[in-house]
């Protein structure tokens, strides 16, 4: 039996504007910085079973975290210094 393998590795960028942004996605795999104003991440994407649309906003060192939002990931610092981080909200 041959088995078909069909997924891929899809990237989502989310600016620093404190809005929250949906994709379909699964847990993100990895976290990096978009530049001065925001972060991207990488998350495994099955085209034969595509995921369900998830919540997700990026929090700034010192801001305050919403209530039952889960941590997927801190973006490296970037030029300006500033660090964030990437949050799943229910």
């Amino acid at each position: 039996m041959t088995e078909t393998l069909n997924k891929t590795i899809f990237r989502y960028v989310i600016p620093d504007d404190d809005r929250v942004y949906s994709f379909p996605s699964n847990k993100p795999i990895a976290v990096g910085n978009a530049g001065v104003g925001g972060v991207e991440f990488w998350t495994e994407y099955d085209m034969d079973n595509p995921p369900l649309p998830r919540n997700f906003k990026i929090i700034g060192t010192g801001d305050t975290i919403p209530d039952g939002a889960e941590h997927c990931g801190t973006a490296p610092r970037n030029s300006l210094g500033l660090v964030w981080h990437l949050y799943e909200l229910p």
